[in-house]
């Protein structure tokens, strides 16, 4: 592991990559949307919340301002059925959302039934646990639900804010060797890698199972303060296993979309399109839109 990061370090600094280069581009793999005139109303965002408004793709494209958009990964925020629907419709429409994360409620029984129709949907790429802390992870029916899952080999992804939940993440991945297991938000540390001694080991635990990826995702503040936590994280995963998430509109940033790009490139060096684009792609086995077929005249949303 140690060789892995001393070769990845080797690929950095501002005189391997041209950040200004017009090839630079995102594939981003963790994105929410919402339709506030819906006729059966959404339950995300909270009307009391400051990201109470309408969000589609076209909002996305224009707050991240990269010169090349490919596209993104819309991810479900709720358990509602009518929400999965929604968001798999919207994914039809609009050529941006390149693939969705569904909920399904894989806990509940039927759960076959209402994956059977979905997987003829080309945009359906996996589900989400989500907000894990109301999952059973050892209950029979989500066991079979995620059997059944590993079996059409569909990604399965959650957050995982405690050590006990993270140690399950770990031990699902582990059982299901077939399935993509994606774990989001960078593994929720508390602090910067070198304090986290608690975070650190968990990463450790879960890096050793071949078959989990990481979105670096949910980030906030100054991107240098999140140095140490990728670094450690690059150390574990390599550049193959890191995944490029904005979360938006939830996640903040003090710098513009688009020096948060330079930054990761300068970290990454030649890796650096891997992570934005590529490992995404193949993670969730999609084709990234054609850049080059101006994104905005296609988006209609």
């Amino acid at each position: 592991t140690n060789d892995a990061l001393l070769e990845s370090q080797s690929l950095m600094g501002d005189e391997t990559v041209d950040t200004t280069r017009e090839d630079l581009c995102i594939l981003d793999s963790h994105v929410h949307f919402c339709e506030l005139a819906r006729p059966e109303g959404v339950v995300w965002p909270e009307a009391n919340s400051s990201l109470f408004r309408t969000m589609l793709p076209s909002d996305w494209l224009a707050a991240m301002q990269p010169r090349n958009a490919h596209g993104c990964i819309a991810v479900e925020t709720s358990r509602r059925p009518e929400d999965d629907e929604w968001l798999l419709a919207l994914a039809q429409r609009a050529p941006l959302v390149r693939g969705v994360v569904l909920n399904l409620q894989p806990d509940n029984p039927g759960f076959s039934e209402r994956l059977g129709p979905i997987c003829q949907a080309e945009a359906f790429v996996g589900i989400r646990l989500r907000p894990i802390v109301h999952y059973d992870l050892a209950a029979d029916t989500l066991r079979d639900s995620l059997a059944l899952l590993h079996e059409l080999q569909k990604t399965i992804e959650f957050g995982a804010r405690d050590s006990t939940h993270k140690r399950q993440f770990a031990e699902l991945a582990s059982a299901y060797p077939n399935t993509t297991w994606i774990l989001d938000h960078c593994g929720h540390p508390t602090a910067p890698a070198r304090n986290d001694t608690d975070w650190k080991r968990a990463m450790a635990d879960i890096a050793a199972r071949s078959n989990t990826v990481v979105k670096i995702s949910g980030l906030s503040g100054e991107i240098d303060t999140w140095r140490a936590t990728f670094d450690y994280l690059l150390e574990l995963f390599g550049p193959t296993r890191l995944l490029y998430g904005s979360n938006w509109p939830v996640s903040t940033l003090h710098e513009a979309e688009e020096d948060r790009i330079g930054t990761f490139a300068r970290w990454l060096g030649n890796d650096c399109h891997a992570f934005l684009v590529g490992n995404t792609a193949r993670v969730y086995g999609v084709a990234p839109s054609d850049a080059s077929a101006a994104p905005h005249a296609k988006q209609p949303l």
